[in-house]
């Protein structure tokens, strides 16, 4: 189990890298990339083969979201142990 406390300093520190990053080029997918549809009942899957770009899409994808979404790297040494709890926490947190 992970405190409230740090799951929220994990938030913060990666938000403020993220903000920082060059993304680079954009996908050349059109406007659909930028704001995808509320998927309120489903999951976004992004797969594809190592080192291909899938985390720098889902960044450019967050970056249309800011305000509505969160952007987690559960590869976070900080975030050891996280377990189905820990997402009720997370949960929380998103939603203020």
């Amino acid at each position: 189990m992970i405190s409230t406390q740090t799951i929220e300093q994990v938030l913060a520190s990666q938000r403020k890298r993220l903000l920082g990053r060059d993304l680079g080029q954009p996908r050349n997918l059109g406007v659909r990339i930028r704001k995808l549809p509320a998927l309120h009942s489903h999951a976004l899957i992004v797969t594809g083969i190592r080192r291909c770009g899938k985390s720098t899409l889902l960044q450019q994808i967050h970056d249309g979201y800011q305000d509505s979404a969160i952007y987690i790297n559960f590869e976070d040494p900080r975030l050891a142990g996280f377990n189905l709890e820990d997402f009720n926490r997370l949960h929380h947190l998103a939603g203020r």
